[in-house]
């Protein structure tokens, strides 16, 4: 499997749908659903027919930074799963 790098900001200040779903690692049917229903967890800017993505956006919700030192690290539950 290739690693593939985040697209840079430099490269462009936004990228495809088509690119940004590679990056999150899901198909197109379940981005292009995700993007329908307002699930999509990034901003979407729309042209005519045309989706773009924000390179910024794209990149701060895929890098993931340790907490800070004395700070818990807090996870909210999925909405879907309840809990017992």
């Amino acid at each position: 499997m290739a690693i593939r790098s985040f697209p840079q900001t430099e490269d462009g200040a936004c990228v495809s749908a088509d690119q940004a779903f590679r990056c999150l690692g899901i198909d197109r049917t379940t981005g292009y659903r995700a993007i329908k229903t307002g699930t999509f967890p990034l901003p979407v800017i729309r042209v005519g027919r045309t989706i773009r993505i924000p390179t910024a956006a794209l990149r701060r919700l895929l890098t993931v930074e340790a907490p800070e030192e004395g700070v818990p690290f807090v996870t909210q539950p999925h909405p879907t799963k309840r809990s017992a």
